[in-house]
């Protein structure tokens, strides 16, 4: 039996790279709750008075001393520093920690209020006055929205009110997370649909991935060629 053929050998090793070699995805979920199996599984209330109604999470006023109070909190563990978070919230002021280290809060914080109008804030919470990172002003009476966070490997926030870029800014700070951390306040707050992507890859990663697919390549056609001049070699001769 003949020698493979040049072609054969090369579609023979571009498949073996392919399927030996791990290609890098993009994202992978680290957790999510649509709260449409009615309970607080996984979550902690720090305090106030949470429940689940029609697959939907919601402060409920609580009474102390003869007072009304409706602001709460309640966290869940989040380890994603680089990714996106999104939900859907309504309620007149409120905050969430999308990474915490603590249940402090010490971390990157967004924040709801209405006391100059309806303002947007993405702080950084340390251990001293809290740093402004961006701020952005709502012109709508809207008080439920739809929020999307990204944040790329080397800090960059985005954040999306409505599928509006509201925020925007750089801070590398905190590159770790236990906790994502939901502050109500108001009797008409509510949470829905949390879900938390983080990223595969860092760069180094994927340098890596990068750098064995070009090593791979040339390896295949030094062989290659190695290989067509023998064939010569054996043809002339």
């Amino acid at each position: 039996m003949g020698s493979p053929t040049l072609c054969t050998l090369l579609i023979t090793m571009i498949l073996l790279i392919a399927v030996l070699v791990p290609t890098p995805s993009s994202a992978q979920l680290v957790w999510h709750d649509d709260f449409e199996d009615g309970d607080l599984d996984g979550w902690t209330v720090n305090w106030g008075n949470f429940t689940v109604e029609s697959g939907v999470l919601k402060l409920k006023n609580r009474t102390y001393q003869g007072l009304d109070i409706s602001r709460g909190e309640i966290s869940h563990p989040s380890t994603g520093v680089a990714g996106s978070w999104s939900f859907e919230i309504a309620g007149r002021e409120w905050w969430v920690d999308v990474i915490a280290t603590s249940l402090d809060g010490i971390g990157y914080r967004l924040i709801k209020d209405i006391n100059l109008g309806t303002m947007f804030f993405l702080e950084k919470i340390i251990d001293g006055p809290d740093e402004r990172l961006d701020m952005y002003r709502y012109w709508g009476n809207d008080s439920r929205h739809f929020v999307n966070i990204t944040r790329n490997n080397d800090g960059r926030f985005e954040v999306s009110i409505d599928g509006v870029v509201a925020l925007e800014e750089t801070d590398d700070s905190f590159m770790e997370s236990s906790y994502f951390i939901y502050h109500a306040d108001g009797n008409d707050s509510a949470l829905d649909n949390v879900e938390v992507v983080t990223e595969l890859y860092t760069p180094v990663e994927f340098l890596a991935v990068f750098t064995t697919v070009i090593i791979g390549t040339v390896v295949v056609f030094v062989v290659a060629g190695w290989i067509y001049r023998r064939r010569i070699v054996v043809i002339d001769g």
